[in-house]
């Protein structure tokens, strides 16, 4: 029996040192702060996105609508004309302007712009469109 003892290795280390542990979560911690501070870049870019979704949402809401009155409608009249809802949702401005005679006679050229401002930052979305008689 004595000599099978001497085959076995002997387990001196029976788990981790304290050290070994304050090392290993000195780096986790490390590890998870980087990772937390990608977080507010996320959710800055998932609140832009929604911001300018929402803005040509509305620009494509108002095209449709101006694409279904009657070409004599005061809406359709030549010029620059502003929503009369602004500001829509406390954030977003809306305005288009009429050309007449655009690209060809008796057609109409409206161009939509929907305004808002992003943290400070003025941003646009804008949508045009033709109408014939």
């Amino acid at each position: 029996m004595k000599r099978f003892r001497r085959l076995l290795p002997r387990r001196t280390d029976e788990g981790f040192s304290l050290i070994e542990l304050i090392i290993a979560m000195t780096f986790f911690g490390m590890l998870m702060l980087g990772f937390l501070s990608l977080f507010p870049l996320g959710m800055r870019s998932v609140q832009k996105s929604g911001k300018m979704s929402i803005a040509s949402s509305l620009a494509q809401d108002e095209i449709e609508r101006l694409k279904a009155l009657p070409r004599t409608d005061p809406d359709l009249t030549a010029g620059t004309h502003v929503d009369a809802g602004n500001p829509i949702q406390g954030v977003y401005s809306r305005a288009w302007s009429v050309t007449d005679d655009v690209p060809l006679a008796g057609m109409k050229s409206i161009d939509l712009a929907v305004s808002y401002t992003d943290n400070g930052i003025p941003r646009n979305v804008q949508i045009s469109t033709y109408l014939s008689r």
